[in-house]
């Protein structure tokens, strides 16, 4: 047997309203006691001094950490460049010699058997073999004052 909406209506409409009890002190009564700064004291002083041995021991190990890291060693910027990349390349044209290198730094070579001639915009350095010189020559590659690059060739 079903009952349709209106008679459901009807029905609800007919129970008389009841007046609801009064909470309002019940709920105020334990608001104030949560608000009391008697009942809470002792929780906060825990958290308080929980929170103050927290921070020394962080403290304690964050000195411990500095006071046993190696002291910064001092760099040497000449020691970062990677030398072993550095070659030195040679092309002979009858009585001349261009040299190219890998990196850039200073020439040297055997200046009793070779003289400069020119350099190139690119960095190449065009060597002349000097009248009589015979044998072989040297030539280094210096960079920061040390040599990172040297090959020999023959000029006769």
């Amino acid at each position: 047997m079903s009952i349709s909406d209106e008679e459901l209506i009807q029905q609800l409409e007919s129970v008389p309203l009841v007046d609801p009890p009064d909470f309002r002190e019940a709920v105020m009564r334990g608001v104030r006691r949560a608000d009391s700064p008697v009942g809470s004291a002792p929780a906060k002083s825990r958290r308080y001094v929980l929170g103050l041995a927290w921070a020394a021991a962080v403290a304690v190990v964050v000195g411990l950490a500095l006071w046993r890291a190696p002291e910064p060693r001092p760099q040497n910027a000449a020691a970062t460049i990677a030398p072993a990349s550095a070659e030195l390349n040679v092309h002979r044209i009858g009585d001349r010699f261009a040299v190219q290198s890998t990196l850039k730094g200073e020439l040297e070579w055997d200046r009793t058997k070779l003289s400069r001639v020119e350099v190139l915009s690119d960095g190449t350095v065009i060597l002349a073999r000097r009248p009589g010189a015979s044998g072989v020559a040297e030539i280094r590659l210096r960079i920061a004052g040390k040599e990172v690059a040297k090959t020999t060739i023959g000029i006769d």
